[in-house]
């Protein structure tokens, strides 16, 4: 996922900063950020580190202008060649730059509060475009799953945020209670892939990768949708059969 963004603002680039952005990377991450994004982020991040004048605001305006720009790309592809892919290349470019702007403000000691804000804004750019987008594509092609797995996509965030709203402020997330007590194979350890499934990895396989698909599109995004709910549900059912205890130990951790 993005690397950090928060903090004061700190010293322009130094010389031995880019080839650490290594260094720097999480011990386990989203499945689809260290297959499909990391490989190009990390040697950009190097690349653009040894250029001053390209700040990481930069990188972040550029991945709102491409998230912007995925929903109506959705339409204007299913349109004009009968597939929605240049929406689904703008969306995984937009996510792209999500992860190269934190990494990019680290290693250059350019964090920033701004920086952090511009950063969720760009976020919730995209994604909104992105569900808009399929809205339009469900429209055209008359694709009910389409539609489902737009819906679905709003609804399970409410739900989850309506749950946590009745568990109380402390009350841990089950998503990350549950990730948090899974283990991680050796052979992914070493390659950095977590076993979790996240957010970020229900966004990429709805908006990047499922409109590749045509006719699959919308039950793979429907399932990306469901997949997230049900971890979230078996983390809910864990918890509640592991007790107060757990409860209390999620809290503290």
């Amino acid at each position: 996922m993005k690397g950090p963004r928060t903090g004061g603002t700190g010293a322009a680039v130094t010389p031995g900063a880019a080839p650490r952005v290594r260094e720097g990377l999480r011990a386990a991450d989203n499945p689809f950020t260290v297959i499909f994004i990391d490989p190009l982020a990390v040697p950009l991040v190097r690349w653009l580190a040894r250029r001053p004048r390209v700040r990481p605001n930069h990188v972040t305006l550029a991945g709102l202008a491409l998230g912007l720009l995925a929903g109506p790309l959705y339409a204007w592809g299913e349109a004009a060649w009968g597939n929605p892919w240049p929406g689904a290349v703008a969306f995984y470019l937009a996510l792209l730059a999500d992860c190269v702007d934190g990494k990019l403000a680290h290693f250059t000691g350019r964090t920033s509060a701004a920086g952090k804000r511009l950063e969720n804004l760009a976020d919730r750019g995209r994604v909104l475009s992105a569900w808009l987008g399929f809205w339009m594509l469900a429209a055209l092609r008359g694709d009910l799953w389409l539609a489902a797995a737009a819906g679905g996509y709003a609804l399970v965030p409410a739900v989850r945020a309506l749950d946590r709203r009745r568990r109380g402020p402390q009350a841990p997330d089950p998503g990350r209670w549950l990730q948090a007590r899974l283990r991680v194979p050796e052979a992914l350890r070493r390659r950095r892939i977590g076993v979790w499934y996240g957010s970020w990895d229900r966004a990429a396989l709805c908006f990047a990768v499922a409109p590749w698909l045509d006719d699959g599109a919308g039950p793979l995004a429907l399932a990306a949708v469901l997949l997230d709910a049900l971890q979230y549900a078996a983390g809910a059912w864990w918890m509640r059969r592991a007790g107060r205890d757990a409860w209390a130990g999620a809290v503290r951790g």
